[in-house]
Order: structure tokens, then C-alpha cells, then sequence
């Protein structure tokens, strides 16, 4: 079974003390394989700690250099529509972290532009919201 390949974007609190400490549960399924946040020493770190392969302190320049197959969404609040964005743009898949937009307005663009692509949204219990992009 292919590995996916997953992308960190925002490697805050969320990142470092809830998702990627887990991360090893994945390991059959997933590989950790970039991280992305405008800190570089905090990306750096970040890519480190928990083995990724590389780190980048520009969306841009994560989206248009690394091999990621998901980006998992993990920027403040603010941040979730345009960096979700980018990413379905660019053809990945998104998992963001609640809440998936700041108004209904970004909310319907993000499941717009997820659904031109014949792609499908997920909410799980917790309220993230997982955007499939092909």
C-alpha cells in the first residue's frame, strides 16, 4: 500500500503537542514528508523533531516544491481559508482544523472550489473538517 504523503501547515501548539505526537499511530499509512510555518527556527524544529523531510517557511513555496499528497491545516483561525485554498488549488487534499472559515461566505468558496474538483467534505466529531481535492 503507497504511503500518503502529508504537509504541515502552521507548526504551533496544535501541531507540537496534538497531531504530530500521534503521528507514529500512522506510520503503516502516512508519512510525515514536509512541515510549513513562517518561523523558521520553529519549522526547523519542528521538521526535526518529529522526522519530516523538509521545512518551509512560505505556503508557495511548500505547495510548489514539496510532494505532498494532503495538507493538514493546522494555521490560526485566520489563517484556515487562505492557506485551505491554496492547497485545493494546487490539487491537494486538506484536513483544517475547526473552524473551516471565518464567515459562510469563505465557507462556500472552500467547499466550491473542493467540489469543481469532484471532491468531498468530511467533518468528524471533533468539528475538523477534512476537503479531498483530485
Amino acid at each position: 500500500m503507497r504511503k500518503i504523503k502529508v504537509g504541515v501547515v502552521g507548526c504551533g501548539d496544535a501541531a507540537q503537542h496534538v497531531y504530530l505526537p500521534e503521528f507514529h499511530r500512522l506510520q503503516d499509512r502516512a508519512r510525515l514528508v514536509a512541515v510549513c510555518d513562517p518561523v523558521a527556527a520553529r519549522a526547523a524544529e519542528v521538521r526535526k523533531r518529529f522526522g519530516a523531510e523538509a521545512s518551509y517557511t512560505d505556503l508557495d513555496h511548500f505547495l510548489g516544491h514539496s510532494d505532498v499528497d494532503l495538507v493538514l491545516n493546522l494555521t490560526p483561525h485566520h489563517a484556515h481559508v487562505a492557506v485551505s485554498l491554496a492547497a485545493l488549488e494546487s490539487g491537494r487534499h486538506v484536513y483544517t482544523e475547526k473552524p473551516l472559515a471565518q464567515t459562510l461566505t469563505e465557507a462556500t468558496t472552500l467547499i466550491d472550489k473542493a467540489g469543481a474538483h469532484g471532491d468531498r467534505r468530511e467533518e468528524n466529531r471533533a468539528g475538523s473538517v477534512h476537503l479531498e481535492s483530485s
